[in-house]
């Protein structure tokens, strides 16, 4: 006999991390409050338009000719709109917690009572029906993540998609970090699920004058590994 307690414990699923609060320096509080206009707060860093290293272009231009694909460019594009829109995988806590909800919710709207039922046969059949009632909200109310496999052809349509935002997106946290801490001098970076591997290596050599000696880079696609091994050869 399954009763309401143990209805999620029935339910299995794989998947945010729950948001976490986030604290505003007190500095910039306090000058905003004496009128400072939000665009001009010093924790805004803006950088002038970024283009992508000489070498990295280069490197780049090679690779898709020695591989070349005709519709590369429109691949990369729907790519990137993918990925622009794709949202993090969603985990366990979280699920159970939305359908912990949604439950006491239709519990409620239905006026269902586990405790005032007698026929265990029924309390059976109404745990069942609630516990796939819940399931099918979740399913059909949650983004269903699922991951990408990078073989060649999709690392090289990624190369050409992301390259770019990539670098730009790096070349700003490390001009952040740089300006907040102006004595932090890395000599090696870890970088795990490295993919085109490049950006990371090139933002950090941009903003450390090439102090960085030693690039770690790890990814699960050996494919992805050769794009960005040909990427720093050059």
């Amino acid at each position: 006999m399954k009763t309401r307690s143990s209805t999620l414990n029935r339910m299995k699923y794989t998947s945010s991390v729950l948001p976490r609060e986030v604290e505003v320096d007190q500095d910039v509080m306090d000058s905003l409050k004496d009128g400072e206009k939000h665009k001009h707060h010093p924790g805004l860093l803006r950088l002038k338009t970024v283009t992508l290293p000489e070498r990295i272009e280069k490197a780049i231009s090679i690779l898709i000719e020695k591989y070349p694909r005709p519709d590369i460019v429109e691949r990369a594009q729907k790519l990137y709109n993918q990925l622009l829109c794709r949202q993090p995988l969603i985990e366990k806590m979280e699920l159970r917690r939305r359908a912990s909800k949604y439950e006491s919710e239709l519990m409620e709207k239905e006026n269902i009572n586990f405790q005032v039922l007698t026929d265990e046969t029924e309390k059976d059949a109404l745990s069942k029906s609630l516990i796939k009632t819940v399931k099918k909200h979740i399913k059909n109310s949650v983004y269903h993540w699922k991951g990408m496999k990078y073989d060649t052809s999709l690392g090289l349509i990624y190369l050409v998609a992301r390259a770019a935002p990539n670098y730009s997106i790096l070349l700003q946290c490390m001009t952040e970090i740089k300006k907040r801490d102006p004595e932090f001098s890395p000599q090696s970076i870890y970088n795990h699920g490295s993919g085109i591997g490049s950006s990371v290596g090139e933002a950090a050599n941009a903003i450390w004058d090439k102090l960085v000696v030693e690039h770690y880079c790890v990814d699960p696609s050996g494919d992805m590994n050769s794009i960005a091994r040909l990427l720093l050869q050059g």
